[in-house]
């Protein structure tokens, strides 16, 4: 997965990627070094025991409670205390999911705080849980499958990859992939409690840190953890790769229902309070698509049938917009960021501890207070945050991206202003409040372009997918594929959509025998790429369908 930050990478993986707390934590550290010289000929600030050195407000912290013993926001509980409204211990998904996921995600020490927040007992330790993708691998393996150098990857992997893919692409038998099919087996008893919890309209999995040593400041939202994430990919591998072998039993039926639990899981993921939920639950949705696909091609389904999908389709959940996420949990992530650098320094942010002796330490804490008016970064944050939030929710994509650029031009202008490393520093230094409030926004502003355009290619493709069922049913009514679009509203579709990038019309051509078409949208890029999607050489940016003849229905 790429990453969303402008200068911070973040991989995909469980929890939240490091890599902003590390980069506030170096630069930090930087400017001690950088300055720590000097601090013998700085004033000894004023004590200011119970003040805190920011206002708590609306326009600076954005929330104003709950607050923690220190009088500073207490921003995950805020977080926790909005996403849980209207949330039970019956109808929340992620109850059920961690009961399939087990409590090897969390540390034990933290077991009784963190099932206590969703109404549920500390599951056992042994139990049948979630064997995931790499532990099924190493427990086939003879070799340690975390061993290897980075860019190799053993044969284990290998042939798991393989399967895999084949497994979620269409159908198949045990006989032909025996170790897909074993991975399903032991994962029965886990994947019945996600497909149920599937079912429940609510999504609250509690914001997760690693434990901290006594005495160590507070986590925050950066360092915070997400467990869950990974184990929902692997349960999506799995419904979908079990979709495509009740598909090739025939059962066509069962096939659908996990699917559906499939794309609903990825919704429910994408409820989470981070940006990295939202991208993993439009992930989730890309590998059930994909099946989605493989039931249209190879599904056999009447019209009836392939209509009675499309409809089951546009009933599940509406998807959370990706802009509610940057306005609430990616602005407070910043805040809190900001606020405790402002009482701690970069202790705590990462591994990296700045100096707590001599000179230093009077730098620092007089860098903390006194040089800086961290109103000054928590205000224009929110600012910048607002422009953010408001372009994001434009009336039209056409005028969303007009303000994205200006937005994205004037951002990277201000962080070339703030020149090389060194320079950065210095200005810091010596402009004060101004110039830390542009620096930190550098490192924490999410890339919130790059993250919408993730969303609109999934919208894209739903749209494709739900043609495809359409086409599916205008086949088996009439033994062959529509000449154009347009003849399958509104009997198969009420009206057929427009290419999302181009505003134009999808581009469609049946094949000659007008028994298969190829169906694509052109693409972020906004450019006919003549139906070449991302597996393609040359790679092209088009969403493209193509479909071979229908096959008969049974």
């Amino acid at each position: 997965m790429k990453s969303f930050r402008h200068r911070a990478h973040r991989p995909a993986h469980a929890g939240r990627s490091p890599g902003r707390a590390a980069a506030l934590a170096v630069a930090f550290v930087a400017m001690w070094a950088a300055a720590a010289f000097a601090a013998d000929d700085l004033p000894a600030p004023e004590a200011k025991a119970a003040k805190l050195p920011f206002t708590v407000s609306k326009e600076t912290t954005y929330i104003t409670e709950p607050l923690r013993e220190d009088g500073s926001p207490d921003f995950a509980a805020a977080i926790e205390n909005e996403a849980k409204k209207g949330v039970t211990p019956e109808n929340n998904a992620a109850v059920l999911y961690w009961r399939a996921l087990g409590p090897g995600h969390v540390d034990p020490s933290q077991h009784a705080e963190f099932f206590a927040k969703l109404g549920m007992d500390v599951p056992l330790e042994d139990g049948d849980y979630l064997i995931g993708f790499r532990a099924f691998a190493q427990a086939n393996s003879d070799e340690p499958v975390q061993a290897f150098p980075f860019g190799q990857r053993p044969a284990i992997l290998r042939r798991l990859d393989e399967e895999l893919t084949k497994a979620t692409s269409g159908p198949w038998t045990e006989r032909e992939l025996p170790l897909m099919a074993e991975w399903l087996k032991r994962n029965e008893k886990p994947l019945a409690l996600v497909v149920e919890g599937s079912q429940r309209p609510k999504y609250f999995s509690p914001v997760h840190f690693a434990p901290r040593a006594e005495g160590a400041p507070p986590s925050v939202l950066i360092v915070a953890l997400l467990p869950h994430v990974q184990g929902a990919r692997d349960f999506v591998r799995l419904l979908t790769a079990r979709a495509m072998l009740r598909l090739g039993e025939g059962k066509r039926a069962e096939a659908e229902a996990d699917l559906l639990a499939a794309h609903r899981l990825g919704r429910q993921v994408a409820q989470g309070w981070s940006l990295i939920e939202q991208l993993v639950g439009i992930a989730i949705e890309s590998i059930a698509g994909e099946g989605d696909l493989a039931l249209a091609r190879h599904g056999g389904l009447t019209a009836a049938q392939a209509a009675d999908y499309l409809a089951r389709l546009d009933r599940l959940p509406p998807r959370r917009p990706m802009i509610e996420a940057v306005d609430y949990g990616e602005r407070l992530t910043y805040l809190s960021a900001v606020c405790h650098v402002a009482i701690h320094g970069a202790e705590g942010l990462s591994g990296e501890m700045m100096p707590d002796r001599g000179a230093g330490a009077r730098f620092k804490q007089t860098l903390m207070t006194a040089l800086v008016d961290w109103d000054v970064p928590l205000t224009k944050g929110n600012e910048l945050y607002d422009e953010l939030v408001a372009a994001g929710r434009a009336a039209t994509r056409e005028e969303r991206q007009r303000k994205l650029a200006a937005f994205d031009q004037d951002f990277r202008r201000k962080m070339a202003e703030l020149g090389d490393p060194k320079t950065a520093v210095w200005r810091a230094l010596t402009s004060r409040s101004e110039t830390v409030s542009d620096f930190l926004t550098s490192l924490m502003i999410p890339a919130v372009g790059a993250a919408l355009v993730a969303e609109d290619r999934a919208i894209m493709q739903l749209d494709l997918t739900r043609l495809a069922f359409a086409l599916a049913a205008h086949h088996a009514d009439h033994r062959e594929c529509p000449a154009a679009l347009d003849a399958l509203a509104p009997k198969y579709v009420n009206a057929v959509p427009k290419d999302l990038f181009s505003g134009d019309a999808l581009v469609y051509r049946r094949t000659e025998d007008r028994q298969g078409y190829v169906l694509y949208s052109v693409g972020p890029n906004g450019e006919d790429d003549a139906g070449r999607d991302h597996t393609d050489d040359p790679r092209g940016d088009d969403l493209v369908i193509r479909m071979p003849r229908t096959e008969e229905a049974k």
